[in-house]
């Protein structure tokens, strides 16, 4: 894995094709919030309402930014494709926040839009002619992303002649670093079927709500002497 800034990439320019998750109808149905999803929305607005010119809003949001290539003349549509499967697929990137009371870390709440709901909002923002100009659309692109305004993630692509280069970033309240292998993975699976007239062939994928809501039952029966701490005890002397 290599991490770099995405203002210190050296990509060849190409069209850049954008996706995010458009409105959908009003068939959503109440989510249950996970602690590490309650604390982000909590850091994120106490850090806003603090308007501390030293944080700058885009440290607030993601920015883990996953890259892969396609190594031969691209299908958008199936592109576009694969990233709507991908999204359907995971019930995290379908749900929105309310972050709870103010100056409180819990209350927060989510709903879940249905996945035979979602949509995808395209968008083609031109070739740029330059790497450094390159640089600076998707560096603006992944700045959109805003857990407060339900904008959890960005999909894009750098679509070239023979080429393209593929980029997943998502807020921290939907992502973390073990998720990076599962995304690539949903999505050149799927691309690689769509783009030979076929569907994907994966495994049914475990839904973060459910996990979020047994969480919460288990640790609801959580106290000081409970031996289920020992381990965690043990990690912290």
């Amino acid at each position: 894995m290599l991490q770099l800034p995405i203002t210190e990439l050296d990509v060849r320019p190409g069209r850049v094709l954008t996706w995010r998750l458009g409105d959908a109808p009003e068939r959503r149905t109440p989510g249950v919030v996970s602690y590490n999803q309650e604390d982000q929305l909590a850091t994120v607005r106490a850090l806003r309402e603090a308007a501390d010119p030293a944080v700058a809003p885009e440290s607030l949001a993601c920015q883990p930014v996953i890259t892969f290539e396609i190594r031969r003349p691209p299908d958008p549509r199936a592109l576009e494709a694969a990233l709507l499967h991908f999204v359907r697929r995971h019930d995290a990137l379908r749900s929105s926040f309310r972050p709870g009371t103010a100056g409180a870390a819990g209350g927060a709440t989510c709903e879940v839009t249905d996945a035979r709901d979602a949509v995808l909002d395209y968008r083609d923002l031109g070739r740029p002619d330059s790497p450094a100009a390159l640089r600076t659309v998707l560096d603006a692109l992944f700045k959109e992303i805003d857990v407060l305004a339900g904008r959890l993630f960005v999909l894009a692509a750098v679509v070239r002649e023979g080429s393209a280069t593929v980029y997943l970033a998502f807020d921290h309240s939907v992502y973390d670093g073990l998720s990076a292998a599962v995304a690539v993975h949903d999505v050149a699976t799927a691309y690689a079927a769509y783009a030979r007239g076929a569907e994907p062939d994966l495994p049914p994928a475990e839904s973060h709500v459910s996990f979020s809501r047994d969480q919460r039952r288990r640790m609801a029966t959580l106290h000081a002497g409970d031996g289920r701490l020992e381990y965690w005890k043990q990690c912290m002397t």
